[in-house]
């Protein structure tokens, strides 16, 4: 509910901070790679896919103010077979398999030759497949280069902390390759 009620509120403020910033409303799509650490885990990386709507909300100093909603799901796709003991004799299980949902705020500028890049970092809901769900912090770095009039080719470097999750801190990072419709 929260995130719906969010993305209707940066859709409706996005048309006057769009016209006066360059920066217009954008939707990301991203697939990569990701690895985690903290725990006691087998398979700690494969696949992520992650997505963001942002929109500008105005100037600053160091670029325009960009907030905005992600989702993405990251886990291990390893499989049953492989057993990797514990010091107890039992098999250590795969990494979690998340789902999140989150809400970032951060700054992008225009960087040479066409690029921009933006850093945005804030909280997230982390649904684990076979866990407890967490709550948790996220940053993300991502660099656009323009394709077309509206479409541009976008790189990210993800990080996430789950200060608590099943009494452990866990941490894990995201790569990814995408496109971006701004």
């Amino acid at each position: 509910m929260i995130p719906r009620i969010l993305a209707v509120f940066l859709v409706a403020a996005a048309p006057a901070a769009a016209a006066a910033q360059g920066f217009g409303p954008s939707i990301d799509a991203s697939a990569g790679l990701f690895a985690g650490g903290g725990g006691a885990f087998y398979r700690r990386g494969g696949p992520a896919i992650d997505g963001v709507l942002a929109v500008p909300l105005g100037r600053a100093a160091g670029g325009t103010l960009v907030a905005g909603v992600t989702a993405g799901i990251s886990g291990s796709m390893g499989g049953d077979l492989i057993c990797e003991p514990d010091p107890h004799g039992v098999c250590k299980p795969d990494y979690p398999t998340f789902a999140s949902v989150g809400a970032v705020a951060g700054v992008q500028r225009r960087l040479g030759s066409g690029l921009s890049a933006r850093a945005l970092a804030g909280p997230a809901y982390y649904q684990a497949v076979d866990g407890p769900d967490a709550l948790g912090v996220q940053g993300r770095i991502d660099v656009a280069k323009p394709l077309f009039s509206r479409l541009a080719l976008v790189g990210s470097l993800r990080a996430a902390l789950l200060p608590e999750y099943d009494g452990e801190s866990l941490r894990f990072a995201a790569v990814g390759l995408g496109l971006r419709i701004q």
